[in-house]
């Protein structure tokens, strides 16, 4: 707490003088004579004496004295500021390490520019470039503009922009350390507003053969605490949420998700609940699902045919198609296993050639067609060359004793894998020796079981029996399964090594704002090279070439900024829950309401009617301050109140008249019709500023974007964001007819907006039958696709109102009438016809934002009726 007028506090010495006045008895009256009191003796008088203040009367003037004191020294709830005159040049920190406590963050430094009153000179940690001074209404408005961006501070770029400066400076960091000190050298101290509480992040996530798994860090360390860790589709589903708890003194815990293996394919993103942070969010590429793998065989259909051991095998850590060798290249698998496959087509060898030259896994088994066929010297899809005939080990014809797995090699990728069974061994294949192939596995006599060679990026690995069990025990054995499931985890994605190892670069396809949302690149944006530093996190290339960056790169947990990172003498403040309150009014009230308890009690004797009108007269005075100054939440204005009384449409202002007088005339000519052809009765639309306007009270909200628009700040997209989680509806339209959210004005502020994820308007969405039937939201213009929050998002909603729709059908001017009801705009191709479709379009929507539930149950209507029906004839 901090004080404006702290020398009034002085006046409290003055307590004890107050309790002795108080305390004092008045000076004994002189005695006269009076010749009267003859006749006067036989009245029975009590006699009165002057008493002291009672206590209770005495305590409570002290309280009334010491709150007026208090009240008059104007106390202050929160950060305190540092009032200072001069030039400031002030740092801040706009990294996804202060996305979590942005807010706060912005209102230090308004603070710090409020208390300055000359020029300002900003510093955004993010670039490190210095801005020319600014004044602080200047500043302040460069503040409302900003935005955390997807990495972390340049404290390089800081320290040599710093060295130039000689003005005060003012430090806002976010919520991590550099990797070494400022070292902000022979500059004068700074003022420091420190965050507190703790940073999240999320490491890359590691797929296994059952479930994915993800490290969670925390800057801080002093006490316990929890957290939830989300597993999102590419449609913002949530597939599946796992608890975290950090107990005193960690720093790191897992989040680990076991999933069926077609879940585990479906998640795309790892986030952590209530967090928008880049730092806190980690993508999954393509590359990082599940692998297919792909089998050649005769058969898997019985006991007798190897493919039935390898799907087994396979079953619990791989997805498996059977098809032959050139339908499953197509497929892009991770792993193919030929089961015995002798001759192989020219058309097929160049598959599988160019399939091991990209990475993939080849694993073949033995067999008579594998002998019989075409074993040629240097064949690249063998690890060696194959000698002619099979050695048989026991039987009535041989000597040879049938042979034992023996040894694993376990400096290869079999490495762990332990041989707790006899697996006896009757007959194999036997290569070439000396051949530069790796040995995994070996029989007693040392013969080779299990050999593998490289073959460009991808790996071939030979199986010297069969897959059924004529030759070996192998395929029955419990070292199969693991055998296979290895063979399918080296199949899998290295995540960290695959970001690094494209083979050629790849273009920014979607990129991680620093809250933490998908956006679409710019034109400029840098491609992902290999050996070259990694660009913006985001999403590279497309399809099985698809990798993911993230924000946060270590394997170690972070470390928190604190005051020892300054240099010596800094003045350090702490960043608080929100700005300072006075507390002024709450004293000053508090001593009125103490002196009229005083009134009250004094007047105890009086008659009661006198201390009712003494009450009523507290009452009159006090309830008024108390309100005004006690109220936690200003009144609504009376914009707002006059919205949530009656039903109204409302229209983003743009700032450009022509467009908001065409949104007014939009949504006028649309109420005109839904109050003609059903029973909502809108009032008047109403034109809104998200900046300062309550949008609550609005069911629709329409939103003209236009290129040249000045862009919405920081504030008004999160009183957006709020008016969409509350359950309105906000119509997005470009007017423009082509794709939304394709970069552009538009791109910028979804990269900004918190928003649900979204898809092509279904063909049976609730939106084409609330009211009338239609087969697409019609406008004045008919290209481009209709975008509305995806189903599995609306699911997740209660009132079942769609958040946002976004197009570019321009509907505002096929609704668009005069007061006298005449359109203002020509209807576009189709004519009139066009504008009474584009009509029912607006009020299947308004039925949709204002009914919600009972508009998007009737989804299901004849599917319940239909249900019913079954039950009714089954009785």
């Amino acid at each position: 707490m901090s004080f404006s007028a702290p020398l009034i506090l002085a006046a409290l010495l003055a307590l004890p003088l107050l309790v002795w006045l108080l305390r004092a008895i008045p000076p004994r009256p002189e005695r006269q004579v009076f010749g009267g009191m003859y006749f006067l003796r036989k009245l029975s008088t009590p006699k009165q004496q002057p008493v002291r203040t009672p206590p209770i009367i005495l305590i409570v003037r002290l309280l009334a004295f010491a709150a007026i004191v208090i009240g008059l020294a104007g106390p202050k709830l929160g950060p305190q500021t540092d009032q200072t005159s001069g030039p400031m040049t002030l740092v801040f920190g706009d990294g996804w390490d202060a996305a979590q406590r942005w807010e706060e963050r912005l209102d230090a430094a308004r603070a710090a520019i409020a208390a300055t009153d000359g020029e300002i000179r900003i510093l955004t940690a993010s670039n490190g470039e210095l801005s020319p001074p600014l004044s602080p209404t200047a500043a302040a408005r460069a503040f409302a503009r900003l935005n955390p961006q997807p990495k972390l501070a340049d404290w390089l770029a800081i320290r040599e922009a710093l060295a130039e400066v000689d003005t005060r400076i003012v430090l806002v960091p976010g919520g991590l350390s550099p990797d070494d000190e400022i070292g902000v050298g022979s500059l004068p101290p700074v003022t420091a507003y420190l965050p507190e509480g703790q940073t999240l992040a999320l490491g890359a996530p590691r797929v296994t053969s059952d479930s994915i798994a993800v490290s969670l860090y925390r800057s801080r360390v002093d006490q316990a605490s929890s957290h939830r860790v989300r597993a999102l589709s590419r449609d913002g589903r949530t597939v599946s949420v796992t608890d975290v708890t950090f107990a005193p003194g960690e720093d790191t815990a897992e989040a680990l998700f076991r999933l069926p293996l077609a879940l585990r394919n479906e998640v795309s993103r790892l986030d952590v609940e209530g967090i928008r942070s880049a730092g806190a969010t980690s993508l999954l590429g393509s590359s990082a699902r599940r692998t297919l793998a792909g089998l050649v065989s005769t058969g898997s259909g019985t006991l007798r045919e190897g493919g039935f051991y390898i799907s087994k095998a396979l079953e619990p850590s791989a997805e498996i198609i059977e098809a032959p060798i050139r339908e499953l290249t197509n497929f892009d698998p991770g792993l193919i296993i030929l089961d015995d496959v002798g001759t192989l087509r020219s058309d097929d060898r160049i598959a599988l050639q160019s399939f091991l030259q990209d990475g993939g896994i080849l694993v073949r088994f033995a067999g008579p067609d594998l002998l019989a066929g075409d074993s040629r010297s240097g064949d690249p899809l063998l690890p060696a060359p194959i000698l002619g005939g099979e050695r048989a080990l026991g039987g009535a014809l041989t000597w040879a004793e049938p042979q034992r797995v023996a040894s694993i090699n376990q400096d290869s990728p079999l490495g762990g894998l332990t041989l707790s069974e006899e697996i006896a061994v009757r007959r194999q294949v036997l290569t070439q020796p000396g051949a530069d192939a790796e040995v995994w596995a070996s029989l007693a006599d040392g013969t080779p079981l299990i050999t593998a060679a490289r073959r460009g990026d991808g790996l071939v690995v030979l199986i010297h029996v069969s897959a059924a069990p004529t030759w070996s025990d192998l395929p029955v054995s419990g070292f199969f399964a693991a055998l296979m499931q290895r063979l399918a985890a080296l199949a899998e994605t290295d995540i960290a090594a695959d970001v690094n190892a494209a083979g050629e670069p790849l273009p920014a396809r979607k990129l991680l704002s620093g809250r933490g949302a998908l956006t679409d690149p710019p034109g400029d944006a840098a491609p992902l090279v290999p050996g070259e530093p990694l660009p913006s996190p985001g999403l590279y290339g497309d399809g099985a070439n698809e990798r993911a960056v993230n924000a946060y790169r270590l394997s170690q947990a972070p470390t928190a900024f604190t005051a020892d990172l300054l240099p010596r003498g800094s003045r350090v403040l702490t960043v608080e829950d929100g700005p300072q309150r006075d507390l002024s009014p709450y004293f000053l009230a508090a001593a009125l309401v103490l002196l009229m308890i005083d009134a009250i009690i004094s007047l105890g004797r009086l008659p009661f009617f006198r201390a009712a009108a003494a009450g009523l007269a507290l009452f009159v005075a006090v309830a008024p301050l108390s309100d005004a100054s006690a109220q936690l939440r200003p009144p609504l204005p009376r914009k707002a109140v006059e919205a949530a009384l009656e039903l109204r449409f409302a229209y983003i202002r743009t700032g450009d008249p022509a467009t908001d007088r065409l949104s007014e005339a939009g949504l006028r000519g649309l109420t005109a019709k839904a109050a003609e052809r059903s029973s909502l009765e809108p009032a008047a639309p109403q034109a809104v500023d998200p900046d300062r306007d309550e949008l609550s009270v609005y069911t629709l909200l329409y939103w003209p974007v236009r290129p040249g628009q000045e862009p919405p700040s920081d504030a008004a997209l999160q009183r957006l964001e709020a008016y969409m989680a509350s359950g309105g509806m906000l119509i997005i339209d470009t007017g423009d007819g082509g794709a939304p959210g394709r970069g552009g004005f538009l791109g910028s502020v979804l990269g900004r907006l918190d928003a649900p994820p979204l898809e092509p308007l279904p063909d049976d969405h609730v939106l084409l039958f609330s009211f009338y039937r239609l087969d697409d939201l019609w406008g004045r213009n008919a290209t481009g696709r209709v975008w509305v929050e995806t189903r599995g998002a609306l699911d997740q909603r209660r009132d079942g109102v769609p958040s946002l729709i976004i197009a570019g059908r321009d509907w505002a001017s096929a609704w668009a009438l005069d007061a006298q009801g005449i359109p203002l705009k020509p209807p576009g191709p189709g004519g009139e016809g066009r504008r009474e479709m584009a009509f029912r379009a607006g009020i299947n929507m308004a039925m949709v934002a204002i009914t919600g539930n009972y508009k998007a149950d009737q989804a299901d209507v004849e599917a319940m009726l239909d249900k019913l029906g079954e039950e009714a004839g089954g009785l």
